[in-house]
């Protein structure tokens, strides 16, 4: 059969037990109230009139187990649930890291069992500790500690042989509350790839790289169940970086932190740097330059239009709100003056009655224009 084991005053995992037995038994009653962790356990069951206390073993016959299987539920209940447990505080975190432990309340195995990487922890700040917990000989729970803080950080458990809320118990009756790897400060070392040591930090930590360790933040360089970090620099700041969180400018051969990438213009999906770019007037955006010289106009010296924006005249680009239309084109065939170059001939100007034979029309024109046709008449 199974070997199931029964939690005290948690009535669903009795239930439970019954149901996932390999005999198929019948779901114990849900008027089950509570299991005591006496010598012979008892078990509280609520009738229709009364509060029942009943041997454990007693009940389980009630519903179908035999006397044997019976016998060795309760023998396992009473062990998994004694106070026989053994605590102590180590430093042999690569020793301690070879035996396979389990996240409390989960199947997943710890990520860094049998990782070397985990010896970081013990050649810098001596506060850090691994806090053990025994039964007889074997290892059935570790947890992180800070001594300075007396803080633990995540329990890791032999659900075989401790539950999750004996586990914390003995942590927190040996003193330690629950707390976080913040501020910490692992030693500094390299593997023979020039990587950086440093194993998964649970709670999803960063570090950030001094002149000699590895201060833990809550952001920087995210850690890796790989047990290594890669070093990473931003190309403009030369700040430390995770490489997930670098960008890279392939036009410059550079990858940058995300502050520094606000120094470049995405255009036309690529990076321009803001030197290497100009502001479309019309736009009031910045665009490469020399996006800007092949299809905007520049008034001005190194100010730019867009074309729907601008008038060609005899004398260059202008903007529209500073042209006229003429009466008539330009020698070049521009339909269009700058205001400040034409001459306006209204009704009523004398020069406009001189002109009136030769056809000249209310409007605006060039000084070359009026000059050419006095010159001819």
């Amino acid at each position: 059969m199974n070997n199931i084991y029964l939690f005290p005053t948690n009535v669903q995992l009795a239930i439970d037990m019954i149901t996932s037995s390999d005999e198929n038994i019948v779901d114990l009653p849900a008027t089950i109230l509570s299991i005591t962790p006496d010598v012979p356990p008892y078990v509280y069951v609520k009738t229709n009139k009364h509060i029942v206390k009943t041997k454990l073993g007693k009940l389980l016959t009630r519903h179908g187990y035999t006397n044997g299987n019976a016998k060795i539920l309760v023998e396992n209940y009473k062990n998994f649930n004694s106070n026989d447990f053994i605590t102590k505080l180590s430093r042999e975190f690569v020793k301690v890291y070879e035996h396979p432990l389990y996240s409390c309340g989960s199947t997943i195995q710890s990520c860094m069992t049998g990782m070397d990487c985990v010896s970081v922890y013990t050649d810098y700040d001596e506060n850090i500790h691994l806090f053990l917990i025994y039964k007889e000989d074997t290892l059935v729970g570790r947890t992180l500690v800070r001594l300075d803080k007396k803080q633990y950080i995540r329990l890791y458990i032999d659900h075989n042989f401790i539950t999750p809320d004996k586990a914390t118990e003995i942590v927190n009756t040996a003193g330690y509350e629950v707390g976080t790897l913040l501020g910490l400060e692992l030693a500094l070392s390299y593997d023979y790839d020039n990587r950086i040591i440093c194993p998964y930090l649970d709670g999803c930590y960063y570090v950030e790289v001094q002149r000699d360790s590895l201060l833990v933040t809550s952001s920087g360089i995210s850690t890796s169940i790989n047990g290594y970090i890669e070093e990473c620099t931003c190309g403009s700041c030369g700040c430390n970086a995770n490489e997930d969180d670098l960008y890279y400018i392939d036009g410059y051969d550079i990858s940058v932190c995300a502050s520094c990438l606000d120094d470049y213009v995405y255009f036309n999906d690529s990076y321009y740097h803001i030197d290497d770019c100009v502001r479309n007037n019309s736009t009031n955006d910045l665009v490469p330059e020399e996006y800007a010289r092949n299809n905007l106009i520049e008034i001005d010296g190194n100010i730019y239009w867009d074309i729907d924006d601008c008038c060609s005249t005899l004398e260059g680009w202008y903007l529209v709100d500073d042209c006229v239309e003429l009466v008539e084109k330009d020698n070049d065939g521009n339909r269009y003056a700058a205001r400040e170059n034409a001459i306006k001939i209204i009704e009523g100007d004398n020069l406009l009655g001189e002109l009136t034979n030769m056809g000249l029309q209310p409007g605006w024109y060039l000084q070359e224009q009026l000059d050419e046709l006095l010159t001819e008449n």
